[in-house]
């Protein structure tokens, strides 16, 4: 009776952090308007194509294929039910990250841990600052780590059975096609089966069936538009291998701890559990002369996930590192004397990270009031503009297609893409506003145009927050004049 009220006490303070949050935290990001784009095209037009990116890169307002189609597909489903807001895809994501915190208490059970040890997991997922971070944005992390953990269960559950394996492969692949980052994950329900299974070539074979089945389905749909594939989805590789590239180890470690509250003290538990559990995995070697399951399924998945964030190098990629992480927490809190006191130092560095951000967010400043401002300033500049072009975070996209719905919206080169200059020149050169959130960033394309004519007024603001504040209100306008200066 205890734990389940402490459980719904869990699961409420979870879900009223979602609606405290709402529309204002995290801020409004880029990716969610070239998600949604395509998501409500499908839903009005039944077509998946971005008309925000229409002339910015190549056939992406007729066919979208960039992004593996998933996430998209949902949301476009979701958006011919519910309105067409921001909203439907941050509550889309956040629920399927709840949904995933319920499978991995379900996964914790096929190692005897007790009620008390997975109720102190579920609190540290649902709870972390983190997942509402970058969990409640309108992205397909959620999703991706919903699939991925599903076929994880199916991969521990019943490994006998033919149709369980086969689905552990599907839900592999249908986690890699709501974001490639799936498929590298996929690698921990693969090996965990492999490793447990005396049948290698066999469960080898069923779970490449399943895997390979959802892609068939994506390989037909854009085997037509295979040159404009290479454009969209290639842009995006090499991306991130610039990416990779350019980012050191101390840039990696930044990305990683960014999204933490407390994030030395965080990271600090981290690097002690790892320490701890590479104590306890060499002692039961050396006793066993092999590794238990339990550390064998632990070190993986931590493998796994720590190679693609290395590999990655974005922030949105961390949230997925809090299951393994909680798994070595709850292990500890089981094996150790002193496992519980790192389990109440890391839920205690999570719930007053809540309470922190609560009081950064809307008390010492009131961030709805301040984006609401900041939106409102643009919508004023900008009512006579008919065609705006976007780089901004927080985003006004949503804003503004409300308040100006006769103006054409277009949204930044996603990530300053290396599509060549002439792909999108001429849709540069159609603008009549620019907005900027950093003038360092800006296209060399744009910057240019924008120094090549006379006839544009600059206007610049900036609303004062603090450091500790997720994001710094910076913003840069240009506005075509439609007197031109002599």
């Amino acid at each position: 009776m205890i734990a389940k009220i402490a459980f719904w006490c869990v699961t409420l303070l979870f879900f009223f952090q979602v609606w405290v949050n709402q529309g204002s935290l995290p801020v409004i990001w880029p990716d969610e308007v070239l998600f949604f784009s395509p998501a409500y095209s499908l839903a009005t037009r039944n077509i998946m194509a971005t008309q925000v990116l229409d002339g910015l890169i190549p056939g992406m307002e007729s066919k979208t294929l960039w992004m593996p189609p998933n996430f998209v597909l949902i949301l476009g489903s979701l958006l011919k039910v519910f309105p067409d807001s921001l909203l439907v895809g941050r509550y889309f994501n956040i629920f399927c990250f709840f949904c995933s915190a319920l499978i991995f208490i379900k996964i914790l059970d096929f190692y005897d841990f007790n009620l008390k040890q997975k109720l102190c997991g579920f609190t540290l997922i649902v709870w972390e600052p983190l997942l509402f971070r970058f969990g409640g944005a309108g992205r397909m992390e959620g999703l991706t780590a919903l699939f991925f953990l599903f076929s994880l269960y199916l991969a521990i559950s019943k490994r006998e059975n033919k149709l369980s394996i086969f689905f552990t492969g599907l839900f592999v692949s249908m986690s890699f096609l709501s974001h490639p980052i799936g498929g590298s994950l996929g690698l921990v329900s693969f090996l965990f089966l492999i490793l447990n299974e005396p049948k290698k070539i066999k469960t080898t074979l069923l779970f490449g069936m399943g895997a390979i089945l959802p892609i068939i389905f994506w390989i037909v749909y854009i085997h037509p538009d295979w040159n404009l594939f290479l454009i969209q989805f290639g842009s995006q590789l090499t991306r991130k291998r610039t990416l990779f590239e350019s980012f050191t180890w101390i840039d990696k470690v930044k990305v990683f701890a960014y999204g933490f509250t407390f994030s030395k003290l965080k990271l600090s538990l981290f690097i002690l559990q790892l320490g701890f559990m590479s104590y306890l995995s060499i002692s039961d070697y050396k006793k066993l002369r092999k590794l238990s399951s339990s550390h064998v399924f632990y070190w993986i998945w931590i493998s796994v996930v720590f190679f693609s964030l290395y590999t990655s190098s974005e922030g949105w990629y961390v949230v997925h590192s809090l299951f393994p992480l909680t798994f070595g927490f709850v292990y500890l809190y089981k094996k150790l004397p002193i496992g519980k006191y790192l389990m109440l130092g890391a839920i205690s560095l999570t719930y007053f990270g809540l309470i922190y951000n609560h009081y950064i967010h809307w008390q010492k400043y009131d961030t709805v009031t301040i984006q609401n401002e900041q939106f409102s300033k643009l919508s004023n500049l900008l009512k006579n503009s008919k065609y705006i072009y976007i780089q901004s975070i927080p985003d006004p996209y949503f804003y503004l297609r409300k308040k100006l719905p006769n103006s054409r919206l277009y949204e930044f080169i996603p990530g300053e893409l290396e599509i060549p200059t002439l792909a999108y020149q001429n849709t540069i050169q159609s603008m009549d506003a620019f907005i900027f959130y950093d003038e360092n960033l800006m296209n060399q394309t744009i910057k240019s145009h924008l120094s090549s004519g006379k006839n544009w007024k600059r206007f610049h603001w900036e609303i004062p927050v603090g450091r500790e504040h997720w994001m710094n209100f910076k913003t840069t306008v240009f506005i075509k004049d439609t007197v031109p200066k002599k």
